[in-house]
């Protein structure tokens, strides 16, 4: 039990190490060659490693998960340039949408008027109590 304990403590800690050494690395090599792919391979290592440990369904879990993951990712990347032709009609109107919605939010913020309070549930009728 004291070792299974000593090893729950440690992966968070030695993935929090990886992570940040990572970033670190990511930072440092920012304009070399290679700089991000080597980070990429890393990371993708150390997912593959964990994942050839897991059990059914876990591992199944894990993988649609990643596939979902990677896939709001690329759509995340192709709706930031809607300039590009593989763009599709539902990714540049997903794309306005959101712009309209960042541009909406920035517009309520800054306003120097405060919100008006609220008015309740209004007036009790004639004849009612809260009693």
């Amino acid at each position: 039990m004291r070792d299974l304990t000593k090893s729950i403590l440690n992966l968070p800690w030695t993935l929090t190490l990886f992570g940040m050494g990572q970033a670190t690395r990511l930072l440092l090599e920012r304009g070399e060659r290679g700089g991000a792919e080597s980070v990429t391979a890393a990371l993708d290592a150390v997912a593959r490693a964990a994942e050839g440990e897991l059990a059914e369904p876990w591992r199944s879990a894990c993988g649609l998960v990643s596939g979902v993951q990677r896939s709001v990712v690329d759509l995340a990347f192709d709706l930031a340039r809607p300039d590009l032709p593989l763009a599709t009609d539902l990714e540049r109107t997903a794309s306005d949408m959101l712009q309209a919605g960042i541009s909406a939010v920035r517009t309520a913020a800054s306003q120097d008027e405060p919100a008006p309070a609220p008015a309740g549930w209004g007036p009790i009728p004639d004849g009612e109590s809260w009693a």
